[in-house]
């Protein structure tokens, strides 16, 4: 889990900078899920779905909460098959107290940082994870890694920075000040655009380094061939394409368009195949139990994705959905995309009222700038009608399943 990559800067979503040279050579033996969506645009909710195959509505990660006890993770299910279960987690969002995202590991490892925050470089948590794999033994293993330096700040180590940013750049912007609360402040020109640009994507290509470190090691203790790598994101930001900074209740594609790439050295995958379709984060937990013969649990979201990684199979279309929650009475923010048409719903409170506005997007068109609601209102209705329909199902499961709880 590379936290807060968004697709399109990655080399493999076609970004023209040479990002994530270790995610391209990955993706050359596997799978690159080219439309890779996740349920939510912060850490916590859309990191419990790829856990639990749950939707946030579903899972409640959110608003203070963590994980319910309730629900089965994706570490239960390979614990309860008889594998060693093992996380290192760089952000509190995961590891804070109460949250439960520790359920199913046999070894939970926090990694605070130098200066005991919330968002350690992964060379701090690569010397904690080594020795790890070093001592692993013969058994199976599920290893969950959560890190975290493309996130803000984008404060690139020396031994990245200036790859992507202006040496000479003497604007506003100062690296350890690319907060989204310093930044709304001041009054910024494409110029120091590029620079946070740059800042970010140097930031990304140190955490592919370190990525490469990991394989590496796996090389080396010959486990690269035994094993099946998975990269995920939960969420990217925003450089102000629509207004604002960062990520957090809203669902444009910079914030939940996400990589998703499956690789492994053993003839168990495609090499280099490339998948179109959309798909979510909730389908990762399906996905690789079925890869390995296990049970699916029968509360999931998510899609089995075998069928894409066979030639001459083409599974039926679906459409994606994210959520961001406000309070407990209802999304703030939802959307659904079919095909190359995407709708948003936003919902806001005014004059006591809940009022809701709903925009219609050509992803393959003018994208997320322009709004076309008032020149396709039939297929305004017939994406908003999805919409309703699967919040309203959403909501019927949760409701079925405290019904069952209670009895």
């Amino acid at each position: 889990m590379i936290d807060t990559l968004r697709a399109d800067h990655t080399s493999v979503g076609g970004y023209a900078r040479s990002t994530t040279p270790w995610l391209a050579e990955l993706a050359r033996s596997g799978v690159v899920f080219e439309s890779a969506y996740s349920t939510a645009s912060h850490t916590r909710p859309s990191t419990a779905s790829m856990m639990t195959s749950l939707y946030p509505s579903q899972h409640r990660a959110w608003l203070g909460r963590g994980l319910s006890l309730d629900v089965d993770t994706l570490a239960e299910h390979f614990r309860e098959a008889g594998w060693s279960t093992w996380a290192f987690v760089t952000n509190g969002q995961i590891f804070g107290g109460g949250l439960h995202f520790d359920q199913g590991f046999d070894r939970f490892r926090v990694i605070r940082g130098e200066r005991r925050d919330n968002h350690a470089r992964t060379e701090e948590l690569n010397e904690l994870l080594l020795p790890q794999l070093d001592a692993h033994g013969d058994e199976p293993f599920f290893l969950y890694v959560h890190a975290v330096d493309p996130h803000s700040p984008y404060d690139p180590p020396p031994a990245v920075r200036g790859r992507f940013t202006d040496p000479d750049y003497e604007g506003p912007v100062q690296a350890e000040k690319t907060r989204r609360r310093f930044l709304q402040s001041l009054s910024l020109g494409e110029t120091d655009l590029d620079q946070i640009r740059g800042l970010y994507d140097e930031d990304i290509l140190y955490q592919d380094a370190m990525l490469g470190v990991l394989v590496e090691r796996l090389r080396a203790l010959d486990l690269l061939e035994r094993t099946l790598i998975v990269v995920v994101s939960d969420h990217g930001d925003e450089f102000r394409e629509h207004g604002g900074w960062e990520h957090g209740k809203r669902l444009y594609e910079e914030q939940i368009h996400v990589p998703f790439v499956l690789s492994s050295a053993a003839p168990v995958l495609p090499k280099g195949r490339r998948v179109a379709a959309p798909v979510s984060m909730v389908d990762v937990l399906p996905t690789l139990l079925s890869l390995w013969d296990l049970p699916l649990p029968e509360k999931r979201e998510g899609r089995d994705l075998r069928a894409y990684l066979r030639d001459g199979e083409e599974p039926p279309a679906r459409a994606v959905y994210a959520e961001e929650w406000a309070s407990p009475f209802g999304p703030l923010v939802r959307s659904l995309r079919d095909g190359r048409w995407k709708v948003i719903e936003r919902r806001r409170s005014e004059e006591g009222r809940l009022r809701s506005d709903t925009a219609l997007y050509d992803l393959e068109g003018s994208g997320e700038r322009k709004d076309l609601s008032a020149q396709e209102p039939s297929r305004l209705e017939e994406l908003s009608q999805g919409l309703r329909a699967k919040t309203l199902r959403l909501a019927a499961r949760f409701l079925f399943g405290l019904q069952r709880r209670r009895d």
